[in-house]
């Protein structure tokens, strides 16, 4: 089973990255070179051969801090 993190940035834009142990998103981030501030949500997606199962996602508002 893999999973998948999706950001959806404030643009509209989507930065996929496939998620490995021990990785922080802080890492994630300078990986996709993208700031805390470029961020409206993000959704983890595992993927298990041939379907896709969200599992959940969390938006951040507008004080910096993740709402689930």
């Amino acid at each position: 089973m893999n999973k998948i993190r999706v950001y959806t940035l404030v643009d509209g834009s989507e930065r996929t990255i496939k998620m490995k142990k021990r990785m922080t998103l802080r890492e994630e981030m300078n990986i996709l070179r993208i700031r805390e501030s470029d961020i409206l949500h993000i959704k983890l997606i595992s993927e298990d051969k041939n379907r896709r199962l969200d599992t959940w996602t969390e938006t951040l508002n507008s004080s910096g801090f993740y709402r689930i």
